[in-house]
Order: C-alpha cells, then sequence, then structure tokens
C-alpha cells in the first residue's frame, strides 16, 4: 500500500526548479556492467552526498551509458504496457481527504530482468548506500512505465517509506525529449517543493522516497519512458531475484 500525505499547505509552498545542468557522467551502467567515473571519485562522492544531505536528491547525468541505451530502447518499442492504478491511503484522517493515485502503463517483458540484474550489483548498492548515507542497501527492484498526454496518466502525492524501501531511483529512458513529467519533492520543514526535470535520455534522479512527491503530467506529443524503482534493506517478498543481462541485447 503506497502512502499519501494529503496537507492543505503543499499548495503554498515555494517551487525550487533545480536548473537544467550537464555535468559530466561519474557512474555508469554499460553493456560490460558497472562504470565508475573519472579520477578523485571519493571527492566526487562526497560532492554528491553533499548535494543529496541538501536537496533529498541527486542527478546522474548519463547513468545509462551510451553504448547501452539504444538496446534498451529498442527493446521498449517491442515491449506490452497494460494500465495500471494504484490507490494510497491520505496519512491524515480529515473529512476532505480523498484517496491519492497513481495512473499508468506498466511494461512487461524479459528486459525488466535485464534491467533488474544490473541495478542489483552489489558495487552500485555500496556506492549508493554511501552517496546517501542510507542504512545497508540489499537489492533492487523496479518497474518500466510509460506516461503520455491526454491519457489521464497521474502520480499524486504520496511517499515510498514501506516494505523495507531505503531509496528510489527514476531513470529517464525515452528515445526522445519530453515537456513535462518533472519529479516534485516536498523538503522537510515546510521548506519547499524541490522540481527536478529529467529530460535526457540516459539520466537519473536517485532521491530519497520517504519524502512526499510526486510526477507532474507529460505535456505534447512525446511520451516519457522510465524505469522506476526502490533499493531495499533486504529482498523483497515474493521476488525472486534477477539472475541474468541475457534479456538486453
Amino acid at each position: 500500500m503506497f502512502r499519501s500525505r494529503d496537507v492543505p499547505e503543499r499548495s503554498r509552498l515555494e517551487v525550487k526548479r533545480v536548473p537544467d545542468e550537464k555535468p559530466r557522467p561519474f557512474l555508469q551502467i554499460g553493456r560490460t556492467g558497472l562504470r565508475l567515473g573519472p579520477k578523485n571519485s571519493s571527492r566526487r562522492i562526497a560532492e554528491l552526498q553533499k548535494q543529496f544531505r541538501a536537496h533529498d536528491h541527486v542527478i546522474l547525468p548519463e547513468f545509462i551509458a551510451a553504448d547501452l541505451l539504444p538496446l534498451i530502447q529498442r527493446q521498449l518499442r517491442r515491449l506490452r504496457f497494460t494500465s495500471s492504478v494504484y490507490l494510497f491511503s491520505p496519512l491524515h484522517d480529515t473529512a476532505d481527504a480523498a484517496p491519492s493515485r497513481i495512473s499508468e502503463f506498466v511494461g512487461h517483458g524479459p528486459i525488466s530482468d535485464g534491467l533488474a540484474f544490473l541495478l542489483n550489483d552489489p558495487n552500485l548498492l555500496a556506492i549508493l548506500q554511501r552517496l546517501s548515507r542510507s542504512p545497508k542497501l540489499a537489492s533492487f527492484h523496479g518497474r518500466l512505465y510509460k506516461m503520455a498526454a491526454k491519457t489521464g496518466n497521474r502520480f499524486d502525492w504520496h511517499t515510498d517509506d514501506h516494505s523495507g524501501r531505503r531509496l528510489a531511483i527514476s531513470i529517464n529512458l525515452s528515445p526522445r525529449r519530453f515537456m513535462g513529467g518533472e519529479l516534485q519533492i516536498e523538503q522537510s520543514g515546510g521548506q519547499g517543493v524541490i522540481e527536478v526535470r529529467n529530460a535526457n535520455p540516459g539520466d537519473a534522479i536517485v532521491f530519497r522516497g520517504e519524502r512526499p512527491h510526486r510526477v507532474l503530467p507529460v505535456k505534447g506529443k512525446n511520451k516519457k519512458l522510465a524505469l522506476a524503482g526502490w533499493f531495499y534493506a533486504a529482498q523483497p517478498r515474493a521476488r525472486k531475484p534477477a539472475t541474468s543481462r541475457s534479456a538486453i541485447r
């Protein structure tokens, strides 16, 4: 069950938009697996730790490397998507607290297992654990989804702090840049809402899933294709660990 936080004051919080920047890739997944960026990686991790602590998220440019992204996108063109709706209850029991919802198209296919295999790399888990200063990260599980304009797709405010989830990630797998679809994260202490745009294919946003967050509707003709997932303290119940990357070829 997802958890939603229906706070009337949220609409009055200042929205701070993160400027589009293109720093050098630091952490990447390619056809041969995990790649750690240039020299001085300890200093780069320290910088990302500082960003994560201040803003509850970091952007990983070209997280899916250029030699792997086209293979994934080719598989996505053949993927079957079905409509899915998730309802989740408000945290505050008030008379006007309506259930919030996530409405999306979820992809089904062997590519999901291949991506899960790559993101369950123990070295990646250790780096993200260090970057976010999270408790031990033991596994990853996620889902492929599609959002398009004029389809009613929506991601209302909710939190992911359940089922052992420690950290969340959103990876842009779209073949083209799209409009809308920004991630909004409510900062602690009423400091405002951070709005993060992830329109560059291959880029990833790693963020605190326990913070209230939502995804804005997609606009225009181009669809948003993404992998959304969570890093867990243990293997999620009723989930088999990914065992092969062979689905990505």
